[in-house]
């Protein structure tokens, strides 16, 4: 398994990855899918089953020659402003004025009578010493044919 940073990914036209998937279910018709994180007893870890899917194409979405849209692409890319991060300090006051800026944006995009953060991570970027300080979105590549656990 290997990381893919942005900057790898700009210099790039298209890398190919292997992706795996939630595979369909009939039972999801009566059932959520699930998968406990610790240990459970008298039921089953997960109810889900994964399907690789290999030679997906992935490419830079911000160099898209005419831009996403949500209608016709199923994604689109939006600016956010005023993100209240720009500090670069992550804590409970901050999350929550980006969250509220973030909803804003959604709610304006999507016409939509209200939009709510209901679950969220924080992951903890520690720069290599390799590389400048700038934050990057990093990517797995599977290059050994594993699925990354």
């Amino acid at each position: 398994m290997s990381a893919i940073t942005s900057q790898d990914v700009n210099s790039r036209e298209r890398i190919f990855a292997s992706i795996y998937f939630l595979k369909r279910s009939k039972l999801f018709e009566a059932e959520k899918p699930y998968a406990f994180r610790f240990p459970v007893q008298d039921i089953a870890q997960t109810n889900m089953n994964m399907e690789r899917v290999d030679s997906i194409s992935i490419s830079n979405i911000r160099n898209e020659k005419k831009p996403l849209s949500f209608e016709d692409d199923g994604i689109a890319v939006l600016t956010l402003k005023d993100n209240g991060l720009e500090s670069g300090s992550v804590d409970e006051t901050s999350l929550q004025s980006y969250f509220r800026a973030l909803e804003e944006l959604l709610k304006n995009y999507l016409q939509a009578s209200h939009v709510r953060v209901f679950r969220h991570g924080v992951s903890n970027y520690i720069p290599n010493n390799s590389l400048d300080s700038a934050p990057r979105t990093l990517a797995k590549a599977d290059e050994k044919g594993e699925q990354d656990t």
